[in-house]
């Protein structure tokens, strides 16, 4: 990639991820036994990943049909698994696309077989099956920070 473009990159990386995004979960995470997040993580997260999904993948098919689907599960399958391996089941990303992201994103809600919190359970419960409430619990906090690991292991390597 020609210098000035990828100082372009760069500084648009700079600008809308690290000064926004990125910046926001760290502000939310300052404030986060005090209020007990959860769906501004999810909600900021998801914002990375779509983008940089699109990043790689564009933001249409080749037919010209929306990928959300597809950019988003590969950034959790290829870059977040770098993280922690259980994002490589490609199965368990379409779910966190679908049933987390796609329900909160568009109907405010997580869909069933799921449960997000920041502080219900510790962080190594993330991403395991909880048998109690019959649910797979993601740990919205460790989700951010896992976001935010995997996004700067693939700016280094774009």
């Amino acid at each position: 990639m020609p210098d000035e473009k990828l100082q372009k990159l760069n500084n648009y990386f700079r600008k809308y991820i690290d000064e926004m995004l990125i910046k926001d979960i760290e502000l939310i995470k300052n404030r986060n036994s005090e209020f007990r997040f959860s769906y501004p993580y999810i909600l900021l997260a998801c914002s990375c990943i779509d983008l940089f999904g699109a990043i790689e993948k564009g933001f249409k098919s080749p037919t010209g049909q929306g990928n959300s689907k597809d950019r988003f599960t590969w950034f959790i399958t290829e870059w977040m698994g770098k993280i922690n391996p259980l994002y490589q089941d490609q199965n368990l990303a379409y779910l966190i696309y679908d049933s987390w992201r796609c329900g909160v994103v568009h109907q405010a809600t997580l869909k069933k077989g799921f449960e997000t919190s920041s502080y219900m359970y510790s962080r190594d419960k993330h991403l395991h099956y909880i048998k109690d409430n019959e649910r797979i619990f993601i740990h919205s906090l460790q989700f951010a920070d896992d976001l935010i690991e995997a996004q700067k292991m693939y700016r280094k390597h774009i």
